[in-house]
């Protein structure tokens, strides 16, 4: 909704804002028909009252021009995402891959092996092979 309105009132706040008018403008000049429409993303997505919050939080805190290079960041996003994902995981111990599989890493299938003859093997380990 944000980013919306910042294009309707051509906020030019931001270099993003700026670039995208810019190619809104050509491509309309074109003969092009651009229609923004907001859709709501948090729609029925359980924490999404904690993630607005935490958004509207964030509006408060003063904003750096300090630059990251991806380098940086990237090993850290992966991290957190791989231990987001690994709690979601240790929430499911009645799935009986989680017997074979505690962690989300060793989750990986094997490069050496088929789809389905890791889908095979996974089922020999919980002992779900049908005959």
């Amino acid at each position: 909704m944000s980013s919306l309105s910042a294009l309707s009132s051509f906020q030019i706040k931001h270099d993003l804002v700026q670039k995208i008018i810019k190619d809104y403008t050509g491509l309309t000049n074109s003969g092009k028909r651009i229609v923004p429409c907001w859709i709501p993303s948090h729609v029925n997505i359980p924490g999404s009252k904690r993630a607005d919050t935490a958004a509207k939080l964030a509006l408060c805190l003063p904003i750096t021009s300090m630059k990251l290079p991806a380098c940086d960041i990237i090993p850290r996003v992966s991290r957190f995402c791989l231990k987001e994902l690994q709690d979601i995981w240790n929430k499911c111990m009645e799935n009986k891959r989680h017997s074979i599989y505690p962690t989300i890493r060793t989750a990986l299938r094997s490069k050496t092996l088929s789809r389905c003859e890791a889908v095979i093997l996974n089922r020999l380990r919980i002992g779900a092979l049908k005959q």
